[in-house]
């Protein structure tokens, strides 16, 4: 549906970020990624999205996870998507300090609410994710 609204639209006028969820970290896991995000791609009817997050990012070892780290840069490289990030849902701010460790990373989808329990940690990796751009 977005891909039909999107074709007769410039290009440079929008700014879309896809999601894709990581099934493993190997090898096979980072060609079905890629193969996923090309999916997206083709849906949308674009050659290239602004943002490629790795979706429902729950802990350090997914943030860091080699395989779909490679992946996500080598889209980057490939000119499929200009900027990669996570997004997150839970474990937020281990999440958030992994993203920041990595210095791969240049956008994290969270949420916030200040009824959630480690609403003050959370508070201060934004702080510290803004602080390291």
């Amino acid at each position: 549906m977005l891909g039909e609204v999107f074709k007769d639209v410039p290009r440079a006028s929008f700014v879309i970020a896809t999601k894709v969820k990581p099934e493993g970290n190997d090898e096979a896991s980072a060609k079905t990624f890629l193969d996923k995000f090309d999916l997206s791609l083709k849906r949308l009817k674009l050659d290239y999205v602004d943002i490629l997050h790795v979706h429902a990012v729950a802990s350090r070892d997914d943030v860091l996870a080699p395989a779909i780290l490679e992946a996500a840069q080598t889209a980057k490289k490939l000119g499929k998507a200009k900027h990669i990030g996570v997004s997150v849902h839970k474990n937020e701010p281990a999440v958030i300090q992994a993203v920041i460790e990595s210095g791969v990373y240049e956008v994290v989808l969270t949420s916030i609410n200040f009824k959630q329990a480690h609403y003050p940690e959370l508070k201060k990796a934004i702080a510290a994710a803004a602080k390291a751009g």
